[in-house]
């Protein structure tokens, strides 16, 4: 059985009915050739499957009406508050568009932050590395300065070696 769908929402119809105690408001309808009527807001602007969408596999899908009757509980408050001179509606529109974005930038925020909090752990492991990195050249200059020194030692004294036989050579002449 399809669902029956408002073509005008039922609580867009409220806002124009005379209320009645636990019951759904009237609204007066008009046909032409007919005298105005007062009818239920539950009947008037609904039609079964209104909605319905016809799907390949023969089944039927009533998703729109589902998606239509969230969207309109969500603006209810706004629609209900704007028949009042007190209410400034587009205070209420910018308030619930201040709502979503500040959700959403929320959410960007929190995703900006792990993106931050990610590369500060990957900058100090870096750090680490360059560290240890600056930390072997410096274990290799040490090791490199001691070598110069060793081979200048050996080198002054293959000169003194030189002279002793430098010296022998010129007694036994």
């Amino acid at each position: 059985m399809a669902i029956g769908s408002h073509t005008i929402p039922r609580f867009y119809l409220e806002q124009f009915a005379v209320p009645r105690k636990n019951k759904p408001g009237r609204v007066c309808v008009y046909q032409k050739g007919t005298t105005a009527q007062p009818r239920s807001t539950k009947s008037q602007g609904r039609e079964n499957g209104y909605f319905q969408i016809d799907r390949e596999d023969g089944t039927k899908g009533e998703f729109t009406e589902t998606a239509l009757a969230q969207f309109e509980d969500e603006c209810l408050e706004a629609l209900v508050s704007a028949k009042y001179s007190m209410c400034d509606l587009a205070l209420v529109y910018v308030q619930k568009f201040d709502e979503i974005l500040l959700a959403d930038v929320q959410k960007k925020t929190g995703a900006a932050f792990e993106r931050a909090a990610q590369t500060e752990r990957e900058a100090s492991q870096e750090n680490d590395r360059a560290a240890q990195a600056e930390q072997q050249a410096q274990q290799e200059n040490e090791r490199a300065a001691k070598a110069l020194e060793a081979a200048e030692a050996a080198r002054k004294e293959a000169e003194g070696f030189q002279l002793q036989i430098a010296q022998a050579n010129e007694r036994a002449d």
